[in-house]
């Protein structure tokens, strides 16, 4: 059990992959931290971790409490360097997307889409 910060060291030490087993806010930001440092995540399909890590294309979901998929998953991203590559080039691209000022964007967009059928209403 460890911080993120921690985490993040081990991370970047590693730079093969990312495995998040447990669920809540602080291995949401250990997904982040590794997908914004274009590692592959294989992490558990719970909570915000779904919204992050795009199964089969940023890294892999497993099922909650299943480890022989996290095993497999570790597998072919540790036999496949092509595979770890690829997934890594697309979690940095997830990572580059959240950023706050885009983000921000799509929310304010988000809402001038809903206003729009009103047309006299400001934000």
């Amino acid at each position: 059990r460890g911080t993120p910060r921690v985490a993040n060291r081990l991370l970047k030490r590693t730079r093969d992959y990312a495995q998040v087993m447990a669920q809540g806010r602080v291995t949401q930001q250990v997904a982040l931290e590794a997908l914004a440092s274009g590692v592959p995540v294989v992490a558990s399909r719970v909570g915000g971790l779904t919204s992050t890590v795009a199964d089969g294309r940023n890294g892999y979901l497993i099922p909650w409490h299943c480890p022989e998929p996290f095993a497999d998953g570790l597998n072919v991203l540790l036999g496949s360097p092509s595979i770890r590559r690829a997934m890594g080039e697309a979690s940095r691209r997830t990572a580059m997307s959240l950023r706050w000022p885009l983000v921000v964007d799509s929310l304010i967009a988000s809402y001038h889409a809903l206003l729009a059928p009103s047309q006299g209403r400001a934000i």
